[in-house]
């Protein structure tokens, strides 16, 4: 019972957070999520490193997720926030994958290149590419 009233806090203030920063970055871009929807992507999230047995600690990494990818042409309103998931999660199959080696920065850079350019805005390309790119990772630097 405290647990989860701990998790209900800890989901309301950090989409709050994200909610404000958002709204004040939104009107240089078309896509926008609601408070609602925030909080299934944080929710998400830690689902999402469970799975990997990772922890992080706030919400840095989907900020940066998101504001390197807002601009991509291949980002719609529609599934918006699905896509924010998916791309959390390739992002932290990555981060497991390479033993936390890379940078957030770095990997998010490299992410946005792949779905951009050789994905074409394919999430199902960009899991492609980034599972290749951890593998040779692995082979050449672990």
């Amino acid at each position: 019972m405290f647990l989860d009233l701990l998790n209900k806090k800890h989901y309301d203030l950090e989409a709050r957070q994200l909610f404000r920063y958002l709204s004040e970055a939104a009107s240089n871009y078309n896509n926008s999520l609601t408070l609602l929807e925030i909080k299934e992507v944080i929710k998400e999230r830690d689902n999402i490193l469970v799975n990997y047995g990772l922890v992080e600690l706030g919400i840095d990494v989907l900020r940066k997720i998101i504001e390197s990818f807002r601009s991509s042409p291949y980002i719609i309103q529609e599934n918006y926030m699905e896509t924010l998931i998916e791309l959390q999660e390739i992002f932290y199959f990555v981060k497991r994958e390479t033993d936390d080696t890379l940078s957030d920065d770095i990997l998010i850079e490299l992410m946005i290149q792949f779905f951009n350019n050789d994905c074409r805005g394919s999430l199902d390309l960009l899991w492609i590419n980034m599972e290749r790119y951890a593998t040779k990772f692995r082979r050449e630097n672990l």
